[in-house]
Parts: C-alpha cells; structure tokens; sequence
C-alpha cells in the first residue's frame, strides 16, 4: 500500500488516498481551503471536492477516466441536483458508479458535501 504525496491529510489518523492491489481509494474529500474554511453552495462544494480528487488521481498516475465510483454524502437531499451538475461537468465516460447518501452532518462546519472515489491505477 502507499498514499500519494497530496493533498495531506488534517489528522494523521487517515490518508487522502491508499493505493493498493491496483486501485486507489480515496477518502471522503469536502470543500476545504488550506485554513480549514468551507463556503459556498453544494455545486460550488461539490466542484472543489472533485478537483482534489482530481489532484490525487494526478498524484497517483490515474485520471477521472479510472475512476469506477463515487460516492458523495449530501447533508440537504435537495442539494442533489447541484451535485448531479457538477458531477455531469466532471465524469469521463462511461460514468462511473455511483452511491449519494443524504446523512444529518458532516465533521466540519458549514460543508454541505462529502465525495470519495475508488479508481483503477495505471498497469
């Protein structure tokens, strides 16, 4: 197993992204600046969290093309369609599976969205 140098995690008690036996798992990514602040809409969230996943596709030698699933934790189910926007603006094609979950709260305050991945790693 081995995480890819991005996107360090906040605590050291998870990795961003594990890659193991060919796939990479990347944990649940929120909207986040580099001082720990989230604002903005779910769309505007949700866009953040797929361009740090994005950055450890990039880190781990993968592209959104690999990726096999999403799974995106929704605090408000009528975020959903902001979310399907954004993710329609993302996904290669075929699109990936998918799994959203509408769940009570995040850990940080004021995110609105979770989004984690798994993805095929490179031969």
């Amino acid at each position: 197993m081995s995480t890819p140098r991005a996107l360090e995690p906040r605590t050291r008690t998870f990795s961003a992204a594990v890659a193991a036996d060919g796939w990479l798992h990347v944990s649940g990514q929120i909207a986040s600046d580099a001082e720990g602040r989230v604002d903005g809409d779910c769309g505007t969230q949700a866009s953040r969290c797929l361009e740090k996943i994005d950055r450890l596709l990039e880190a781990a030698g993968s592209t959104r093309a690999d990726v096999v699933k999403l799974t995106a934790y929704l605090v408000h189910a009528g975020d959903f369609p902001q979310y399907q926007a954004a993710k329609a603006a993302w996904v290669a094609q075929p699109a990936p599976a998918g799994t959203a979950v509408v769940v009570a709260a995040l850990l940080v305050p004021g995110a609105r969205i979770e989004i984690e991945a798994i993805a095929r790693l490179p031969r």
